[in-house]
Parts: C-alpha cells; structure tokens; sequence
C-alpha cells in the first residue's frame, strides 16, 4: 500500500491531485465557521447571514493552491529531514511551502475576507474599486510572514511528530495538530484578518508595527484572541478531515 508518509518516496502527482480533491471537500464543508471567525475578528458582531459569501474564489484557488503547497512540502519533506537533525527538517519544509503557496494564497485569502466581512460586496465591487489591493505587498507581510509561516511551522512539526513517533491515524493527528497550531497562532490570526480587511483604509492597520499598536489601544489581551473559539472548530476538524481524505485518496489510488 502506497504511504504519502514514507520519506523518499512519494508520488507528487498523486500528491497534487490528492490535495486539490481533498481542499476542495474540506473548505466548501467547514466554509461557514470560517466566515464567522473572521467577522467577529474585522468587528463585525450578529452578522450570520450570507455565510458562504467569499466561498467561490476560495474554491477556484484553493484546489491549486494545494496542489502547490503539498508538493512543494513533499519536495522540501524528503529533502530536509534526512539532513536536520529532530523536527527541524519538518519546520524547514513547512516553510519552504508556505513561501511558494503565497503566489495563490495571497491573493486568494484578500478577496475572500473582503467578501466575507463584507469590505467588498462581490467579486465586481472589487474590481469597480481597486483590484491592485489584493497584490499589495502588505498582504504578503500580514497573510504570509505573519500568519502562515508561523502557522506552517507549528502545524507540520506536531503533526509529524504525532504521526510518527506516537503512530496516530492522520485524522487524530491532524486534528490535535490543527487545534494546538489554531490556538497557538491566533494572535497573528488577528493582526493578518486586521490588515488584510482594513490595511488600506484605514492608516493604524497599514503596518504590522501600526496593527500592533491599534489593537492594543482597543484594549485588554481579549483583543488578541478574538475569534479563538470558531478558529479552533474550524481549523481542527477542517486539518482532520483533510488529512483523512488525503490519506485515504493517496492509499487508494
């Protein structure tokens, strides 16, 4: 039976097509939880109408997205581990795929909360106002140095570690992954979700440095954890299922 897991030997076409299939499952199911994590972070409180709104550019990109992000951590996985020594090689790997996912992702993760909290009305509203916001470097700044690479470090050195040396299935240690990196990188959640929706309107959120200061003029540490709860019942059961389909698709074909 074919194991994505096994260092060296990996297929990256399967990988590929196995991550764009299983993305595209996972966002649509678990979309709705994330729409309501990143209103409550942008402010917006009671709003639950419209949940799926920002859903089709997520699905058009994600597919690719994945498919980059997997091979290129499959690529740098069995590259690095051999040579670096405890965890390190799984960290580096998480790195180096979340750098060449920024291409898609950047784009993608800016259209997608401004449909959600409702900065954009939809895709032509973006486009009438000023479609050069979702290439501004800003949004590489917050969505991929402050939010993903700390993100992919965490996630993949757990989950690696969880698959491995304590033999979990990949949904358990998904799962466990995706809660303890959730809750471990909220902060940076809050400040990307800040910047990202509001970075070019409003001056205090044009910079991570500014970010920073705003919300800690809003007041208090609940500011840093906002949206912590559907963070969590989003991230955990979305890395569970994820890695479920993933591993099974991989396994069967």
């Amino acid at each position: 039976m074919f194991d994505w897991h096994e260092i060296g030997s990996t297929s990256l076409s399967k990988t590929a097509m196995c991550a764009a299939v299983s993305s595209t499952i996972t966002k649509t199911v678990l979309f709705p939880v994330d729409t309501i994590k990143a209103r409550i972070q942008y402010g917006t409180r009671g709003s639950y109408s419209n949940l799926f709104r920002g859903l089709v550019p997520k699905i058009l990109m994600y597919a690719p997205y994945q498919s980059v992000y997997m091979t290129t951590y499959t690529v740098a996985r069995d590259q690095f581990v051999p040579i670096l020594p405890g965890s390190l090689g799984f960290a580096a790997a998480g790195i180096c795929a979340e750098l060449a996912g920024s291409v898609i992702r950047v784009p993608m993760e800016t259209v997608k909360q401004r449909m959600q909290t409702g900065s954009i009305e939809n895709l032509r509203s973006l486009i009438k106002s000023d479609f050069s916001i979702v290439f501004h470097q800003r949004n590489f700044i917050a969505q991929t140095l402050v939010h993903d690479i700390p993100f992919g470090i965490v996630h993949w050195q757990v989950y690696e570690k969880l698959k491995r040396e304590k033999n979990l299935s990949a949904g358990t240690a998904g799962a466990v992954a995706g809660t303890i990196t959730a809750i471990t990188t909220i902060p940076c959640d809050v400040i990307k979700t800040r910047m990202i929706t509001r970075g070019h309107t409003e001056a205090e959120y044009r910079s991570v440095r500014s970010a920073i200061r705003a919300l800690r003029q809003e007041g208090g540490a609940r500011v840093w954890v906002k949206g912590w709860l559907p963070r969590v019942m989003h991230i955990a059961p979305s890395s569970a299922l994820y890695m479920i389909i993933f591993d099974t698709l991989y396994k069967a074909i």
